[in-house]
């Protein structure tokens, strides 16, 4: 419902991995984008340990842990499809939509298994390391991303 060019600023929290075909909502975005505007997403890197082990589960065993380590309710568990949560591919789906990476930036996050104390300190351990080591930055949890359209 938005008319062309009618924002400087978009942002996505945590949604982009829920998207299907996120190229589809990438060009709506540009869009709605001003030259020159800025769309902003935070979302999991398909690169993290986390989105690994997660991506091997079963989703009812998904939404069990959830429920147990977050205390979510199955209800506000989505589909995930990690289709652009790691460069390469948020850069192809950006330029296919008339966007232009400015910057991502892999930030670590809050240890996943606080809940499970044996698992915690090698958790802690490994974060430390994903903190240290910019060799190692690739596979931190998060993803903060800055998308631009051209002037």
């Amino acid at each position: 419902p938005f008319r062309d060019e009618s924002f400087d600023l978009v942002t996505a929290n945590m949604v982009v991995e829920h998207l299907p075909e996120p190229g589809h909502q990438f060009a709506e975005v540009a869009r709605v984008l001003a030259p020159g505007g800025t769309f902003v997403f935070h979302t999991p890197n398909l690169r993290s340990y986390v989105i690994a082990l997660a991506r091997m589960l079963p989703e009812q065993v998904k939404k069990m842990l959830v429920k147990i380590m977050e205390g979510r309710e199955a209800v506000d568990v989505y589909p995930t499809f990690y289709r652009a949560n790691e460069a390469t591919a948020i850069t192809a789906a950006a330029k296919r939509s008339g966007l232009e990476l400015a910057e991502i930036e892999f930030v670590p996050s809050t240890p996943a298994f606080h809940v499970v104390p044996p698992l915690l300190i090698p958790e802690l351990l490994w974060i430390r390391q994903l903190q240290r080591r910019p060799a190692l930055a690739e596979y931190r949890h998060t993803l903060i991303c800055a998308l631009r359209r051209p002037a």
